[in-house]
């Protein structure tokens, strides 16, 4: 496998915007590459998953982007710390 497919299927996972928004195996690939840990990773992704899924009950503020979603994720980074750090790493891909 190349490097750039995992960092490809990592920008993707973490786009609102994409369909394979949140995939845990597409992130795991790029999590891999840079010698993450990816148990660590699965469990934010959870509850990632499921504050998105709470707050989007009360409030309009819509994720178009991997920018949106580092935003979104800046109140809570030292609760979803690997989340924030690989969303950043992935912006700096861009």
């Amino acid at each position: 496998m190349s490097f750039a497919h995992p960092v490809a299927c990592g920008i993707q996972a973490l786009m609102p915007c994409s369909s394979s928004f949140l995939n845990v195996n597409d992130l795991n690939a790029f999590v891999k590459q840079y010698n993450g840990n990816v148990e660590d990773l699965g469990h934010e992704i959870y509850q990632l998953k499921r504050l998105l899924e709470r707050t989007d009950q009360k409030t309009k503020f819509p994720l178009l982007g991997m920018l949106d979603l580092a935003l979104f994720l800046e109140p809570y980074k030292m609760r979803l710390l690997k989340c924030t750090d690989y969303c950043v790493l992935l912006w700096c891909c861009l």
